[in-house]
């Protein structure tokens, strides 16, 4: 997995069709996201309000973030989750939602 937390060593990766050393993460950044091998989630919030949460962060509002949230949602099975508290998830929910909050576009 490339993170690009650590300074290129050797070797060679393609992302975005472009070469890692050649990506620009002003330009490119926005198009690509990061899923923590930790849950960066907010346990005290419901699934919905992390990903309102981040929804904003990234400027989404909304029928953007409508479509987004109902997606990506529906995808990954948390619709039934969505006013349970993160921290209330079981395991495979918590790295469901984790994954959700890189997805949103």
């Amino acid at each position: 997995m490339l993170a690009m937390e650590q300074p290129l060593s050797s070797g060679e990766a393609v992302i975005l069709g472009k070469n890692t050393r050649k990506i620009d993460l002003y330009d490119d950044g926005a198009k690509l996201g990061m899923c923590p091998q930790y849950n960066a989630i907010w346990d005290q919030l419901t699934v919905k309000e992390n990903l309102n949460f981040i929804s904003r962060c990234k400027g989404l509002s909304g029928q953007q973030f409508e479509n987004n949230v109902k997606l990506i949602v529906e995808t990954l099975d948390l619709t039934e989750f969505l006013n349970v508290r993160a921290g209330n998830l079981s395991g495979g929910n918590k790295r469901k939602l984790c994954c959700a909050l890189t997805l949103l576009v």
